[in-house]
């Protein structure tokens, strides 16, 4: 295997301790979103969730900081573990999602009503339902349509 030169050895050090600390300041995000923002279902599954994160953030972190041939040629696995984390707790929020306010307003775009929406004959009334139980694909393109005109 190749010797690492000591100025390439230094900046891909450089470069962990800024992983570890974008990665603590991923923890730090996640942990404060569950505080202010707490999840409706399954909270037990996001607390466990960041806490083994940050558990192994900090595990991870003291190892990684002291830098070295060993860390610079194998800190980058971490850049894994960050994507599974944000993948799992994504796909986790994407399917409590269909039972909030703002699914309903963006999945059915149905949450908009426009009055007097000036047309090119003057104003004409444009007015979208509100429907929470489904989207109906021919009211979207006649609210859409009717917009465009």
């Amino acid at each position: 295997m190749l010797e690492l030169s000591s100025a390439v050895l230094e900046h891909a050090n450089r470069g962990v301790r800024l992983q570890l600390l974008l990665r603590g300041a991923l923890v730090a995000f996640l942990a404060l979103t569950l505080v202010l923002v707490p999840p409706d279902n399954i909270r037990g599954a996001y607390y466990v969730i960041v806490a083994i994160y940050g558990i192994g953030a900090v595990a991870f972190g003291r190892w990684a900081w002291s830098g070295g041939p060993a860390v610079a040629r194998w800190a980058w696995l971490g850049l894994f573990v960050d994507l599974a984390v944000l993948a799992t707790v994504t796909l986790l929020a994407g399917n409590e999602a269909s039972d909030n306010w703002a699914s309903d307003v963006l999945e059915t775009t149905h949450g908009v009503g426009v009055d007097h929406w000036p047309g090119p004959d003057g104003p004409s009334h444009v007015t979208a339902l509100i429907s929470h139980d489904r989207a109906d694909a021919c009211d979207l393109f006649t609210f859409k349509a009717a917009l465009l005109h």
